[in-house]
C-alpha cells in the first residue's frame, strides 16, 4: 500500500514560518502630539548700565507660541534598512509677544556734569527714564504640523508663522526709539530623535512609546548679562501607540 506524502500541506507550513520569521517591512502608527512649545528670548543690556551718570538702554522680550492638541496616522516602510514616512496635520496655535524696555539718558546736572560752577552754565533738569512695555497676543493661527521619518530619525516641524503676525502688532509708545519689537525668524525649525523612528519600528502591535523632542539655539546662558544675546527654545510630546 502506498503512502501519499502531504507535500501540499508541509510547503504552506514552510512558507508561513518563513514568513513569520522575516522581519516586518511596514507598520502603522497612531499618534497624537500632546504639546508644542516655542519660546523666543532676546535682552539688551548696554554697558553703562545701571550708572546714573551713563546714557544706556535695558530690557528684552518674549515670543512663546503654543500649539493644540492634535492625533494623526503615520505609516513607516523599511526600505533597504532605512525607515520612511510621512503624516502631515493642521491644528491651532497662538503667538504671544511681551516686551519690556527702560531706556536712561546721562542728566546734564551735578554730578554727571559740572554745571552752575564757574563759566558752566545751569544745569538742566534731569530728563525721567523712558520705558516701553507692550503684550500683543496671544493671536490665533494656524500650525502645518509635519511628522516624517527618514533613515532611523523621527522629525517634528510645527512652522507658527510668527513673523507675519506680529507684524500686525500695534505700535508700542516709544518716543527715544529704544525698543526692539523681536528679531525676525522666530519659528524654531525641524525637532529631529536621532533614533526616533528606529525606536517605533520595534515596537509590538498595541504597544505605546511617549517621546519628547527638545531644542536649543543661540547663547542662552548670557540672556540678561550685558550685550545683546538670543535663545530659542522648543520642547514637544507626542504619545505613539503601534496599530499595525
Amino acid at each position: 500500500m502506498s503512502i501519499r506524502f502531504p507535500w501540499a500541506a508541509v510547503v504552506a507550513a514552510l512558507l508561513l514560518g518563513a514568513l513569520a520569521a522575516a522581519p516586518a517591512s511596514a507598520a502603522e502608527f497612531s499618534y497624537t502630539v500632546v504639546s508644542i512649545r516655542t519660546r523666543y528670548i532676546w535682552t539688551e543690556h548696554d554697558k553703562g548700565y545701571p550708572k546714573r551718570c551713563e546714557s544706556w538702554t535695558k530690557g528684552g522680550g518674549v515670543v512663546e507660541q503654543n500649539a493644540a492638541e492634535f492625533s494623526g496616522v503615520i505609516d513607516l516602510d523599511r526600505l533597504s534598512g532605512a525607515l520612511l514616512g510621512a503624516d502631515t496635520r493642521r491644528t491651532r496655535g497662538t503667538v504671544t509677544r511681551t516686551i519690556d524696555y527702560t531706556g536712561h539718558t546721562s542728566p546734564e546736572a551735578q554730578p554727571c556734569v559740572p554745571c552752575d560752577r564757574g563759566e558752566y552754565g545751569p544745569c538742566r533738569e534731569a530728563k525721567p527714564d523712558t520705558t516701553v512695555r507692550q503684550t500683543c497676543g496671544p493671536k490665533q493661527t494656524t500650525v502645518d504640523a509635519s511628522l516624517s521619518a527618514y533613515g532611523q530619525g523621527l522629525t517634528l516641524t510645527a512652522p507658527f508663522g510668527a513673523d507675519a503676525l506680529l507684524a500686525g502688532c500695534p505700535e508700542p509708545d516709544d518716543p527715544d526709539e529704544i525698543a526692539d519689537l523681536s528679531p525676525s525668524n522666530k519659528d524654531y525649525g525641524k525637532l529631529t530623535l536621532r533614533n526616533g523612528a528606529r525606536r517605533l519600528f520595534a515596537l509590538a502591535v498595541k504597544d505605546r512609546l511617549t517621546l519628547e523632542f527638545t531644542g536649543k539655539k543661540g547663547r542662552c546662558a548670557q540672556v540678561g548679562r550685558r550685550g545683546d544675546h538670543r535663545c530659542v527654545t522648543t520642547a514637544a510630546k507626542v504619545v505613539f501607540r503601534r496599530t499595525g
